[in-house]
């Protein structure tokens, strides 16, 4: 067994539907032990998470947090993520509520 630590770190959040942020390789699984996001705007916004299994697809039924705010100019620990167990071909997307001042890292544990 092999531990290895990766970020998955996406910029300037796209809208609706969204970005995919991160995907567990074959063989192997993976656990979020850092997330968090910063909003660089004068206003508060909201991103959502997905969290996809393997051969799934984006939809309502795949939110893991929905709808979250982050306060104009802060950055948010996501606890509500920490912990969060992938298997191989499990995905992240996520998506905010303005494109350009959103940034979400997720620091990944990927055990092989």
């Amino acid at each position: 067994m092999a531990i290895s630590f990766t970020a998955a770190e996406i910029e300037q959040l796209a809208t609706t539907p969204g970005a995919t942020i991160y995907t567990t390789l074959a063989n192997t699984t993976s656990q979020v032990v850092f997330a968090n996001c910063t909003n660089e705007s004068a206003g508060a916004l909201t991103f959502t998470i997905h969290v996809v299994q393997s051969g799934g697809s984006l939809a309502d039924t795949n939110i893991y947090l929905d709808a979250k705010t982050v306060g104009a100019g802060k950055s948010d620990f996501l606890p509500e993520i920490v912990g969060l167990i992938l298997s191989a071909g499990d995905f992240i997307i996520a998506f905010g509520s303005a494109g350009s001042a959103l940034n979400l890292k997720l620091g990944i544990k990927e055990i092989v």
